[in-house]
């Protein structure tokens, strides 16, 4: 969801631009589908030792089905598609196969892929017809169609963010595809104006909820079991792919910053410890350290899926060189907010 939102900023930041479009695909039974002809094929084409995509074939081929009523069970079906449920090489089998789409033209169009949810971001552009919409969208379908995987137009949807000057942008149509002012993206709520309006209030609703589980285990757990809990179930979630929003403004920081405080008050019994909170961590403090960690990570690992976006170090080796921001919500992403962490902090 970084790539997602990382390029929609980063799209917007050129004045050509009038808004970004993400088109978000859903893929009927996508583990289901996948024909093992096609994953061989696949491995072939990456140049895979012999021996290797033998085993994987021998692994795939003569599997049986069987349908079983009571005490009755069907003949035997010989499963020609999908990948074992459960298994450990079925979702990088899927992935390798998922790994094959481009788009045609990558410098308005940024493609993410995560196992079967694939993303669209495109830009558009004033004063142009926007034909590349029409025509990524179609090369998709009909890679999809190639690798006998069936797109469920009643789950994709588009959405489209405007640039300040061009609020209210519908975006391009497209057949079968409806539009949408928010949209879930692996947990994340996006929305039209790229505003983490929506996302906070949808985490704090869930959390607020769960506050009940330490109010009915007050009684019976201590306060360090109690906080245990907190951790694991309601701050788990506040905390949920941070870094990408890691920009909060004041007002949205408090919101989340209200349901630790709500939560510090059931498991925390130390009366000199009600203000100040010292037995817990901040909860600002914390998505700042995950986010600098999460950097250090992209930085130092060049098969990083993130590494190619990441900012460059300085002639000293330390410092982060920050580019050029023309908006405030590209200095609030995710690399430009945590450049500036990260080089606070040295």
């Amino acid at each position: 969801m970084s790539t997602v939102h990382d390029a929609i900023t980063l799209f917007l930041e050129d004045p050509k631009v009038v808004a970004v479009q993400v088109i978000c695909y859903d893929f009927s039974k996508a583990f289901d589908k996948l024909g093992h002809n096609v994953i061989i094929k696949r491995l072939l084409d990456c140049n895979f030792p012999s021996l290797l995509i033998n085993w994987v074939a021998d692994y795939l081929n003569g599997r049986l089905q069987h349908v079983r009523v009571g005490n009755h069970i069907s003949n035997g079906s010989l499963v020609t598609s999908g990948v074992p449920q459960g298994s450990v090489i079925g979702p990088f089998l899927f992935a390798m196969v998922t790994g094959s789409f481009a788009p045609l033209d990558p410098s308005s169009v940024c493609s993410a892929i995560y196992a079967d949810d694939f993303y669209l971001v495109l830009a558009i552009y004033k004063n142009s017809l926007n034909e590349h919409v029409k025509m990524e969208h179609n090369n998709l379908v009909h890679w999809s169609n190639n690798q006998k995987l069936n797109l469920n137009f009643n789950k994709c949807k588009s959405l489209c963010v405007s640039s300040f000057q061009t609020r209210g942008f519908s975006g391009i149509p497209l057949p079968g595809i409806d539009f949408v002012t928010s949209h879930k993206i692996l947990g994340v709520i996006f929305n039209e104006s790229l505003s983490w309006n929506s996302h906070i209030d949808y985490i704090t609703s869930l959390a607020a909820k769960r506050l009940y589980a330490l109010r009915v285990l007050r009684p019976v757990l201590s306060d360090s079991e109690l906080r245990l809990v907190y951790t694991s179930l309601i701050r788990s979630l506040l905390e949920y792919a941070c870094p990408v929003f890691i920009g909060l403004n004041s007002q949205l920081s408090d919101q989340i910053n209200k349901i630790q405080i709500r939560a510090h008050r059931i498991f925390c019994s130390n009366p000199a410890c009600s203000v100040s909170m010292q037995c817990i961590p901040d909860l600002s403090s914390r998505r700042n350290t995950l986010s600098s960690k999460l950097m250090c990570r992209i930085l130092a690992d060049k098969s990083h899926i993130l590494h190619s976006l990441a900012p460059v170090v300085g002639s000293s080796g330390r410092r982060l060189i920050l580019a050029h921001c023309k908006s405030t919500r590209r200095l609030k992403s995710f690399f430009p907010c945590t450049t500036i962490i990260v080089n606070s902090n040295l």
